[in-house]
């Protein structure tokens, strides 16, 4: 089992989307946890994903 996680600004997502969505459709998802997290004054999601 492998883990790769992404971080993703909701005011800046369109590459990083691009990059989440790629991955979901290249590989075999065992879990994803995500996570709405704080940082900075600034908010962002958090994708933890097992594959």
């Amino acid at each position: 089992m492998l883990v790769e996680i992404f971080t993703i600004n909701p005011l800046e997502s369109g590459e990083s989307l691009k990059k989440l969505n790629s991955f979901l459709s290249t590989h075999k998802i065992l879990t994803m946890r995500k996570e709405v997290i704080q940082y900075d004054g600034n908010s962002y999601w958090s994708f933890a994903i097992e594959y």
